[in-house]
């Protein structure tokens, strides 16, 4: 199994951590080499287009060899290969669900000790992920802006080559309308089949939407943000992409009415979403969250991505018109 209820409460608390820190911790389920999440570095409010990952693991059994005042953490060489040959600074942080305490560790060579068969880092107890060690997170992420750029994009190229092979990829959305702050939930699905959805209320779709014989969706990414106040917003996540409603799923509600349904009646004001009806509206709204749900397309910066990727991974070779 790979995310038990031990881990996924693990993961939850270190996101609110990051969150406090008004960071953009942003979890991935497509991967089980060792990294459950993703981390964008803000300052002042500010996303810079710094990332870290994170390797998370709860539970009291990781606090039980101590060194020192450190905590033994154990893995293999698979792992550690994929640790320090990553694109990214990655953690290792280990949380207690019982005391509540989280502290981290960098993984590179200085913080891995062979064991001959094995692997281990020992990470300090006090380096507790707490505010006063976010500007020594910070400096692990200290690169040139390209390479930032570049890194953004080999974390995003699973869902563009989705979207390559006219696969169906949606965002869901859900905004806070409570909260000043901006709050926001945002989750990423392949959709593999929706094509027969049948008919509910919308109290009974809602609800049961994943558990219907006739849908199948994998969840990509899920994540939280603060400061969304528009949809604008998913352009800084998704700068490959173009959104629109998606249409299949807003129908199935069989009350749903333009006119009537409640909550935010956001408007889009970028032209990428000239053709689609306005206002875009929530399909569900439990007075204190309203939810939309977006399907992705690749606008021609996607288009332009995957023409470069080929030609770095050899599949493709650019064309060159001389004069």
């Amino acid at each position: 199994m790979r995310h038990n209820p031990t881990e996924r409460l693990g993961v939850l608390e270190v996101e609110k951590l990051f969150l406090q820190f008004n960071w953009i911790p942003r979890t991935i389920f497509q991967t089980d080499v060792g990294i459950d999440m993703t981390v964008e570095i803000c300052k002042n409010g500010n996303p810079n287009g710094q990332f870290i990952g994170v390797q998370i693991k709860s539970g009291e059994s990781y606090f039980k060899e101590k060194s020192g005042n450190s905590i033994v953490f154990r893995s293999d060489k698979t792992h550690i290969d994929y640790w320090i040959n990553n694109s990214l600074p990655v953690l290792i942080v280990l949380h207690d669900l019982n005391t509540k305490q989280t502290i981290w560790q960098v993984v590179n060579k200085q913080t891995v000790e062979s064991t001959g068969k094995a692997f281990k880092i020992k990470v300090p107890l006090s380096n507790t992920l707490e505010t006063k060690f976010l500007d020594k997170i910070e400096k692990l992420t200290e690169k040139s802006p390209l390479l930032n750029n570049f890194q953004k994009l080999l974390m995003d190229k699973p869902i563009i080559s989705l979207l390559t092979k006219g696969e169906k990829v949606v965002v869901e959305l859900g905004m806070w309308s409570n909260k000043s702050s901006g709050k926001a939930d945002i989750k990423v699905y392949h959709v593999i089949n929706d094509s027969e959805i049948r008919e509910d209320s919308e109290d009974d779709f809602y609800d049961n939407y994943e558990e219907k014989d006739d849908v199948e969706q994998v969840l990509l990414e899920e994540f939280s943000a603060i400061g969304i106040h528009s949809y604008q917003s998913l352009y800084y996540f998704y700068k490959w992409a173009n959104f629109k409603l998606d249409e299949s799923f807003y129908e199935t509600f069989s009350d749903y009415d333009e006119d009537e349904m409640p909550g935010y009646k956001l408007v889009f004001i970028d032209d990428r979403f000239r053709d689609h009806k306005l206002p875009i509206i929530p399909y569900h709204n439990n007075g204190e969250v309203a939810y939309y749900r977006l399907e992705m397309s690749l606008n021609d910066y996607g288009f332009s991505i995957i023409e470069f990727m080929d030609y770095l991974s050899g599949n493709k070779q650019l064309a060159l018109n001389f004069k």
